[in-house]
């Protein structure tokens, strides 16, 4: 379902499936693909607060979101 909503997002169909998301979850569902892009050059640190509460948003526009921001920080370092 997140791929599709991608897809449909890069043909610029709007599809949104809003919810409640808990961040540290959905970043800890995210630590394999981060580890992947980053390679064995980078160190990631996952230090999250377990009191951060449950957000209102798209939960795939959060994890394009986040991995944008390691991309481009693996690229800038």
């Amino acid at each position: 379902a997140t791929l599709v909503r991608q897809l449909l997002r890069f043909t610029r169909e709007p599809v949104s499936s809003i919810g409640k998301v808990r961040l540290n979850d959905l970043i800890n569902d995210l630590r394999e693909t981060i580890n992947a892009i980053m390679g064995s050059e980078y160190t990631f640190v996952y230090d999250l607060d377990p009191t951060v509460p449950a957000v209102q948003v798209d939960s795939a526009e959060i994890q394009q979101l986040i991995m944008n921001l390691i991309i481009n920080a693996c690229e800038a370092m």
